[in-house]
């Protein structure tokens, strides 16, 4: 969909959005029976029937000052796994259920901000910040294997001047050192592939023009 304009700076979008997935991949953890009475989990990647999407997604830019951009932006989910097939017990373990890492809804924020520092020396700043909610790693839909919603915060800070090519960066990523799973596996146990923590750099760079 087109975006709409409005007065004062403002600019906003929204669209609406239907997936239907064919035999969609996943990862199936099975649990084995060992002589002493424990269990271990191993996984594999396969293929469930079918999943449903609908989403809806809403985005804004606003210029408050000519200096100064503002922007923001919401998505919003709803999946299903349709399981039919029930070799093995799989239609009771996985219809009905959420696509793996898929949140029912994401929000996303940034500042960006321009200023005159001296005579030809430029400033830009951007700070930006997003909110995932909860998700599950994997298509059992099972509690334990469920991520809480984080909030990830990153920022810039860049220093320029007209005369030269050479562009100079102070960045940081995860600021608030959020630390969460970004997928999981089973092979003795379950276990979970974690975040980068915060971390922070110095970059330099420089542009060439044709």
């Amino acid at each position: 969909m087109s975006p709409v304009t409005l007065p004062d700076g403002l600019y906003w979008s929204v669209a609406g959005f239907y997936q239907d997935y064919d035999a969609p991949q996943a990862r199936i953890f099975v649990s084995f029976d060992l002589p002493d009475g424990s269990t271990i989990v191993s996984n594999s990647l396969s293929n469930l029937d079918e999943a449903e999407v609908f989403g809806f997604e809403g985005s804004a830019v606003w210029s408050p000052l000519e200096a100064m951009t503002i922007e923001a932006g919401v998505t919003v989910l709803d999946s299903e796994i349709k399981q039919s097939n029930n070799l093995g017990g799989n239609a009771s373990v996985f219809d009905g259920n959420p696509l793996p890492f898929s949140s029912d809804w994401s929000g996303r924020l940034a500042v960006m901000y321009n200023w005159t520092v001296a005579t030809g020396l430029n400033a830009s700043a951007r700070i930006s910040a997003k909110y995932n909610d909860g998700f599950f790693l994997d298509a059992e839909g099972r509690d334990d294997r469920y991520q809480d919603g984080y909030t990830l915060l990153d920022a810039d800070l860049t220093l320029s001047h007209e005369d030269s090519d050479w562009r100079f960066s102070i960045w940081g990523r995860n600021l608030l050192d959020e630390d969460y799973a970004v997928s999981g596996y089973g092979f003795i146990g379950y276990n979970t592939f974690r975040s980068a923590p915060a971390t922070y750099g110095i970059r330099i760079r420089r542009e060439f023009s044709n």
